[in-house]
């Protein structure tokens, strides 16, 4: 914990630079900003480490196997993945079609719309991800430990609703 108050304190030096640039500047609102930044560079390089642990898969992978899961039927659109994963339709396509050689995925056409095709989760998906739930959770339980999460939460869904009210 010391050498991150450290590293918050050489940030918040370098920022107060940055005060005479604007009237407006905040120090702490930009420092909460680029510890979100670090956090989640953070979080996806830990979270690919473990993955490729657990199989050769890398975070945003896994994200596509539980978020197909998850889904009501477990079949979605790939630009619905798209559009929850903020990830550009290219990216997903290759994601889902490494996770479709794999065995994890298939794809599967509308019975109504034969144009659709939705992505669906094989057994053997499912079954990757009951295998490898429990190394993901620990890893979360690891990087929340001493955390208030509840706060975390209510903190980042206001600031996710001041952003679609203000930008969207």
């Amino acid at each position: 914990t010391n050498n991150m108050s450290n590293k918050i304190q050489e940030i918040r030096d370098r920022l107060e630079k940055l005060k005479d640039v604007s009237s407006t500047f905040s120090i702490n609102e930009v420092l909460l900003t680029r510890l979100l930044f670090k956090t989640t560079k953070q979080f996806e390089r830990i979270m690919d480490k473990k993955m490729n642990e657990c199989g050769g898969l890398t975070c945003t992978s896994w994200g596509v196997l539980m978020i197909t899961y998850d889904t009501d039927g477990s079949k979605i659109l790939p630009s619905e993945l798209s559009t929850i994963m903020r990830h550009p339709k290219p990216t997903i396509t290759r994601v889902v079609d490494d996770l479709i050689a794999r065995g994890f995925l298939d794809r599967e056409h509308d019975i109504i719309d034969r144009r659709k095709i939705f992505i669906t989760i094989t057994e053997a998906g499912k079954q990757f991800i009951i295998d490898n739930m429990h190394s993901h959770d620990q890893v979360l339980k690891d990087i929340w430990d001493g955390c208030d999460i509840e706060n975390v939460i209510n903190v980042l869904g206001k600031a996710i609703d001041n952003m679609e009210q203000k930008y969207d």
